[in-house]
């Protein structure tokens, strides 16, 4: 009989189950239980694999006062795990009935209040939002891994483990694909599309067609690292199951965030500057630079490279014009600098407000910049002169990118005080759009 290493599993608070022997033994003759292997009362067991060194690897030890969710939870192996280490709430999502049947009574037979429903990660909505999230041998089988991954990342609060399906020696030799071929693209960051024809292929040893894409380590590095910037660090894990590897990517968490935005970079930086330097003492003190010492503000890329997990303060300038009114048609509207407020327990929000014609000034400068740094590298900047003169060619739409902006900041429940340029005073959202229209 096979038993768990305790020092390696936290199994305490210990739950006490109301079955009997016998009817667990019921249990274990009248239902199919397989793939996962779970350790019941009176030492008895179902078969199926052994995930314990999975869960080792994406779940605390002591997961005290924490939440956790599994979707694609199977039969409930790592939620039942989850509240044997202490989670007060572990749920698990799968799009099977059956599996949600039989997880409900196998966490019922362990005496463990988990909870079970029934969801479809392609076309449901996850409502909460967990500390730990996992999805293992899932995002291959959904028609979008993209979308997909939207979802996830937005209810993980702290950690999010992702185990996926790549070109591994063993799928490359299902595929039959050629060792090299299999070699080269697995250390690229793709997402290998199965083709619909791989059924007819005589060097196929097994069916695949269910499952519908190859994600690479790489690839999925990639789209947590630097396509959500909400992650701190991303780490691949050894494979533990069927040679898959399992991305561990942990979220920035700030305490307290100020974020310093202007509709250019450079203003950005500069409107930061001024605030530290001691020439704009009123905005200093609203961003709460006064009586601190080392104090030094970030751009989000410094702030992306420090790979920093958890901030107790953070001060963070950027520009509100990249991306703006711009979703990548897979899931929400994202921006680089709500991604870095998305992190945050708290937020002071400070916006410069610039006049529309100093802005189109500056936008031309920056236009004409750009655009010869892009030539001196081969490269065309066209698009940045067509984004800028789209975003500012008119006084209103100036404004109405403002007024985008601190819209989509009151989305996520963020304050924002605009400051003027010209004296550096600070006011409501209410009194700038006032005292910005004209007349």
């Amino acid at each position: 009989m096979h038993k768990r290493n305790e020092d390696e599993f936290l199994t305490a608070p210990k739950q006490q189950t109301t079955w009997t022997k016998e009817q667990v033994t019921e249990l274990l003759e009248k239902e199919l239980f397989e793939f996962q292997r779970f350790e019941l009362p009176y030492g008895l067991a179902t078969p199926g694999r052994d995930r314990s060194a999975t869960a080792n690897a994406i779940l605390p030890k002591d997961m005290t006062g924490k939440t956790y969710l599994d979707v694609g939870c199977y039969q409930g192996f790592f939620v039942i795990e989850a509240m044997r280490r202490g989670a007060t709430r572990a749920v698990g999502y799968d799009i099977d009935p059956e599996n949600i049947r039989k997880a409900r009574l196998l966490a019922d037979c362990c005496g463990v209040n988990a909870e079970f429903e029934v969801l479809d990660l392609s076309r449901d909505a996850i409502e909460a939002k967990f500390d730990v999230v996992s999805c293992l041998n899932v995002l291959h089988h959904v028609g979008n891994p993209l979308l997909a991954l939207e979802k996830l990342v937005s209810v993980s609060r702290e950690t999010l483990a992702i185990e996926i399906c790549s070109i591994t020696p063993r799928e490359r030799r299902r595929l039959g694909m050629s060792k090299l071929r299999g070699w080269f693209l697995n250390r690229e960051p793709i997402i290998y599309v199965n083709p619909a024809i791989m059924d007819k292929n005589p060097l196929v040893k097994a069916k695949v067609l269910d499952q519908k894409f190859y994600i690479t380590n790489a690839a999925l590095e990639n789209l947590l690292r630097d396509h959500h910037t909400q992650f701190a660090r991303v780490e691949t894990l050894p494979p533990t199951f069927k040679e898959r590897s399992i991305t561990l990517a942990h979220r920035r968490r700030i305490d307290e965030l100020t974020v310093f935005v202007a509709p250019l970079p450079d203003d950005a930086k500069s409107f930061a500057a001024a605030a530290m330097s001691g020439a704009a003492p009123g905005v200093a003190k609203a961003a709460g630079l006064l009586g601190g010492k080392d104090r030094r503000v970030l751009s989000l890329n410094e702030l992306h490279d420090s790979g920093e997990v958890s901030m107790p303060k953070a001060f963070v300038h950027g520009s509100f014009l990249r991306h703006l009114g711009h979703s990548d048609g897979a899931g929400p509207f994202r921006h680089e600098v709500l991604d870095c407020i998305d992190s945050a327990k708290n937020t002071t929000q400070l916006l410069l407000w610039l006049p529309p014609e100093e802005i189109q000034r500056r936008s031309r400068d920056h236009v004409a910049r750009r655009s010869k740094d892009l030539a001196e590298d081969g490269r065309y900047g066209g698009s940045v002169q067509h984004d800028l003169n789209f975003y500012f060619n008119s006084e209103e739409r100036v404004r109405q990118r403002y007024r985008e902006w601190i819209a989509a900041s009151e989305k996520q429940g963020v304050e924002t005080l605009v400051v003027r340029a010209a004296d550096w005073k600070i006011m409501t959202p209410d009194e700038w759009d006032s005292s910005a229209r004209p007349g």
